[in-house]
């Protein structure tokens, strides 16, 4: 008896895979470069790999999977504002089993496993769909050479860490056509929706239109009544898949709605029609595939195949009509980067294109000059070329953090300062590390390491106003999305901050206790407490009256109260705060060590010709370790280049105005400037960007040092109990003077429980965006907890999705085993 002869099918796809894996693998150590971390500067270092590693370190110290509250960040915010960066990730909750790997090493590793996982899943897709195998693996290297894949993998991982399980549920419309299985399209869905719940919408897109794509290859004569009805399984396995995923997308629904706004889009600018190009081929943040594949998109509108015809319909839709963009961006604003899941579709129609040439070249094929398929695979390498060179290209655009910069963000020095305060310190307390804040602003060193940062792209509107808007601190970035830890003695002291990291001179007040290398530890043992009561009280409406910057010391003073509550005991006594205002321009003509910068001063307006290393000193009359200096003027930057950002800097304190081309303006027109010193300090000096632009309407205001810490004094203080204190809750006793209210540092939101002496008290928002209450003369003891709102909710949801799931899973069988009968 002969034996069969091996197969050369599998041992095919066996060399196309791992040629696809040793490309995508030297692609990405050309990129990555020796020396350098598989990560961003932007965004990666600062939140994709800290933010998973915080809620590594949550499940360590608790053992529960579904947390309510980070107290450690932006001052204590629901856990679900961030969500967004792999709160319930298959991905991030695989690293819960891997305590030993660290997590920037976990999610780089994971971020190269995903792309060349990704390329390979598309190569066997494509072959599933009879695209020949040398055009399925070109289109697979334009999948894995597209704009996004690579560099959002080293970037903004949840724009593409999904597309694995995307994948499986593609895998599952074809296993349902085959033999009537929905188990693995709605897994997919599933993790595509845990996995990245902003990119799961063009996720579930994707999936629908390839079942429709699917259906109509099968029944090309179908008619809309029998496409809808073919598209009700997958519908069915969807809906599935979203009642799994409710104990995530639910109480992130809510802090989505409460937590984000998107900016102003007109109605015009949402039905006219744009050109494909920006979408299609532009770069890191659409799809950033080439010419192919538009060639395939009008070649399939042109074409006879009503499935293909329709796909690419859809597809070129999505690509000129801006409202499906901003449907896709959950109505937040109009950005390419929502197309990014529709990605293996138009590959797929790059891949159908090429398959069309292949064989248009064959039927016409002149053996004398394309023998053996010359031309074809000549145009295939060709596209591969076109393909690869965009890649590298897009991804020179990002730089890559150094080895040595990671090493000195974690630097041994300033952990053992940091590791000592939490050894010797079992009070309640929040720290401030501002020698490396614009990276650090998400890093939790500690269980009880609780710090007033944050950056995450949903956040705690009123904290985020609060710290902006009523405490001024300074824009440091091109956004205000991100609230980094600076040196401002009102709100570093209202916030309770008592430690502060830094490199040079920390604010009035604090006090140099340790120091190793360049790093110093300072301590403020006068801090307002995290929780406080007085009778002294302002409404709200009376507060929003008050003139800049007598409105800091209200809120330091006061406990301002909602509009419909009437104040207890509204302004009865004078303010401490006695800011004076000076005449900062007197100091002007005194100006020493001008380096690099032209200023015209034309009657108030300065008008700032800046070059590169540009400064200024001002000599003071006053000294800064005694005195809070408030500074105030506005920034035009309209003769400024339109893509450049402006920015002044005084004795160390950065404001920054954003360019008028960035994705996300801060609107930063008035800078302002809280500076103070621990040391003796009587001169300012100015540092400017680069550029021309204009300051106007120059403020400057002085105020005691000694005024905030006799505020301070005046209130009652809560003492956190710690021992029971944990996780979602905080506990504590106050002994409080007079009738008036208590107030605590913790933002205000739904889903708190306060108990006051064993009987629940209602709450409401105090200091424009706190916890407060009225509370009576006596000692209280008080218990604050926090529930997300709608995660039961959602949990009682997904309990019900995944029994739906395993009765979708035994009717599939019995189906099954009926049509085996017949």
């Amino acid at each position: 008896m002969k034996k069969p002869m091996p197969s050369t099918k599998n041992g095919k796809d066996t060399i196309a895979y791992l040629l696809l894996i040793i490309f995508a693998a030297i692609l990405i150590l050309i990129i990555k470069k020796d020396g350098f971390l598989y990560g961003s500067r932007v965004d990666w270092i600062s939140q994709h790999s800290v933010i998973p590693d915080y809620f590594r370190q949550k499940f360590y110290e608790t053992g529960n999977l579904f947390p309510d509250f980070a107290m450690n960040l932006g001052g204590g915010q629901n856990i679900y504002n961030f969500s967004y960066y792999g709160l319930l990730s298959p991905i991030v909750l695989f690293s819960y089993l891997l305590p030993w790997v660290s997590m920037t090493a976990y999610i780089s590793a994971t971020s190269i496993i995903i792309v060349i996982s990704s390329g390979c899943l598309c190569y066997k897709w494509l072959t599933a769909n009879e695209i020949p195998r040398k055009i399925a693996f070109t289109a697979a290297i334009c999948f894995i050479c597209a704009g996004p894949l690579i560099f959002q993998s080293h970037r903004q991982i949840m724009f593409v860490d999904y597309f694995p399980f995307l994948f499986l549920g593609l895998f599952g419309v074809d296993q349902y056509r085959r033999i009537h299985k929905k188990g693995m399209f709605i897994l997919g869905a599933f993790c595509c929706i845990m996995t990245s719940y902003f990119f799961s919408v063009g996720c579930i897109l994707t999936l629908l239109i390839y079942a429709a794509f699917v259906n109509l290859k099968s029944r090309p004569d179908s008619s809309l009544r029998e496409l809808s009805k073919g598209l009700i399984p997958f519908i069915k396995g969807i809906a599935i898949a979203v009642f799994m995923a409710g104990v995530l997308w639910l109480p992130t629904l809510y802090v989505v709605v409460n937590g984000r706004g998107g900016g102003s889009v007109s109605w015009l600018s949402l039905i006219i029609p744009t050109l494909p190009f920006k979408a299609l081929m532009q770069g890191e943040y659409s799809l950033g595939l080439t010419a192919i594949s538009l060639i395939a998109l009008i070649s399939a509108l042109l074409g006879k195949k009503r499935n293909e015809k329709i796909i690419a319909l859809i597809l070129t839709l999505f690509l000129i009509s801006p409202l499906f963009l901003y449907l896709l961006n959950g109505t937040i604003y109009i950005r390419e980067k929502a197309l990014i899941p529709l990605l293996p579709l138009y590959i797929l129609v790059t891949a159908v294109f090429l398959r069309k040439v292949e064989k248009t070249v064959n039927r016409f094929e002149i053996k004398k000059f394309c023998r053996k398929g010359i031309l074809v695979v000549g145009l295939l390498l060709l596209v591969i070329s076109y393909a690869t060179l965009n890649c590298l290209l897009v991804n020179a655009k990002d730089e890559l953090v150094k080895v040595d910069e990671y090493m000195n963000y974690n630097n041994p020095e300033k952990l053992s300062l940091i590791q000592k305060v939490l050894k010797n310190d079992s009070s309640f307390f929040r720290i401030n590390e501002i020698a490396d804040g614009n990276v650090t602003s998400n890093y939790v060193y500690g269980a009880h390491y609780n710090q007033t940062s944050i950056y995450s792209s949903t956040y705690n509107k009123d904290y985020n106003v609060f710290f902006y808007d009523v405490m001024n601190n300074p824009f440091v970035a091109r956004n205000r999305v991100i609230s980094v830890s600076s040196k401002n003695i009102f709100f570093q002291n209202f916030m309770n901050v008592k430690y502060v990291i830094a490199k040079g001179n920390a604010t009035a007040g604090y006090k140099l206790i340790d120091q190793k290398g360049e790093y110093k530890l300072y301590e403020n043992q006068n801090t307002m407490p995290l929780g406080f009561a007085t009778s002294r009280t302002i409404s709200q409406k009376n507060f929003d009256q008050i003139s800049f910057p007598q409105g800091m010391g209200a809120v330091f003073e006061n406990i301002i109260v909602s509009k419909e509550i009437k104040a207890v005991n509204a302004e009865m006594s004078p303010s401490g705060f006695d800011f004076k205002r000076i005449d900062l321009k007197e100091n002007m003509p005194l100006i020493e060590n001008q380096k690099n910068v032209l200023i015209q001063n034309e009657e108030g307006h300065f008008n700032i010709k800046a070059k590169q290393g540009a400064s200024i000193e001002i000599p003071l009359d006053i000294n800064l370790r005694d005195t809070v200096l408030v500074v105030k003027f506005k920034v035009s930057d309209k003769e400024n280049q339109e893509d450049v950002d402006t920015s002044v800097t005084i004795n160390g304190l950065k404001n920054k105005l954003s360019s008028r081309l960035a994705a996300y303006p801060n609107g930063n027109r008035e800078f302002v400037y809280i500076l103070s010193s621990n040391k003796k300090s009587d001169r300012l000096t100015v540092e400017f960007s680069p550029g021309k632009y204009e300051i106007s309407d120059l403020e400057a205001y002085v105020l005691s040092a000694a005024a905030v810490g006799e505020a301070i004094k005046k209130k009652d203080p809560f003492l956190v109990d710690m021992k029971n204190t944990g996780e979602n809750q905080i506990t504590g006793d106050i002994k409080v003077r007079e009738n008036g209210y208590f107030a605590i540092t913790i933002p205000f939101d739904k889903g708190f429980d306060v108990i006051v002496d064993g009987k629940k008290q209602n709450y409401e928002k105090v200091n424009t965006a706190f916890i407060g209450f009225p509370i009576d003369k006596g000692e209280h003891h008080i218990e604050i907890r926090y529930n997300s709102p709608y995660k039961r909710a959602g949990m009682a949801v997904s309990v019900i999705g995944f029994i739906m799931f395993a009765l979708s899973c035994i009717s599939d069988r019995k189906y099954r085993i009926n049509s085996r009968k017949l």
